[in-house]
């Protein structure tokens, strides 16, 4: 998933990469 919102802020961007991360 991807936060569309300004009000997510840049942890629920650091939680999508980490789970892309530990996708494998």
């Amino acid at each position: 998933w991807a936060p569309d919102n300004q009000f997510t802020g840049k942890i629920p961007n650091l939680i999508c990469n980490w789970t892309k991360l530990t996708d494998l």
